[in-house]
């Protein structure tokens, strides 16, 4: 599902829902930053308002966002294990932006495409919903791999030199049993 939203373009809403009830959640994005186009996030839900200024100012000085930036890369984490999920929820970004969304905790997995760009797949569960189990991080270490690389190629066919590539019916990917990119193949018109 994650490379057919790759390829499509407009179906990471329906992967990230997808995302989200497998792990039984409330919500899921992906979040990438980086130096040149700042912040932009897809999600299970529109929420223009939780990606606006006003959360982005607050974000800023967050311990979430803190040890966001110092996450180990490649690694899933509970918010439990990167911060005081107390004290996060007391603070104003929580308060503010989380709580009204009924975001209790969460889990992550942030992973650097390049010298500077960071990118992360969030999943969250409401306060009703248990925390997130061991079993969680490692399906989420499973899936992440490939949710980078379908970003990726996303990426990759939007900025190709043959600008037709993103309308063509059908695109190969070869992964490994780790989510590593082997081939692309692009079928030919040619008899």
């Amino acid at each position: 599902m994650y490379y057919r939203a790759a390829y499509e373009g407009d179906g990471w809403k329906e992967a990230l829902d997808a995302t989200t009830r497998l792990f039984g959640g409330s919500r899921a994005c992906i979040i990438l930053t980086d130096p040149i186009s700042g912040f932009r996030s897809v999600a299970s839900v529109e929420d223009p308002e939780f990606i606006g200024t006003e959360a982005l100012e607050l974000s800023r000085n967050d311990m979430l966002t803190k040890a966001w930036l110092r996450a180990p890369l490649n690694r899933a984490q509970r918010y439990r294990e990167m911060v005081d999920l107390d004290a996060f929820r007391q603070g104003d970004y929580s308060r503010r932006f989380f709580k009204p969304r009924d975001m209790d905790n969460g889990l992550l997995c942030v992973f650097r495409n390049g010298r500077t760009t960071r990118w992360s797949v969030d999943i969250s569960r409401s306060k009703a919903q248990p925390e997130f189990e061991h079993k969680d991080v490692d399906l989420l270490e499973q899936l992440a791999g490939h949710i980078r690389c379908a970003k990726e190629l996303e990426i990759a066919l939007r900025h190709a030199a043959f600008p037709g590539i993103v309308n063509l019916l059908h695109a190969y990917m070869v992964v490994d049993g780790r989510g590593r990119s082997g081939d692309v193949g692009i079928p030919s018109h040619d008899p």
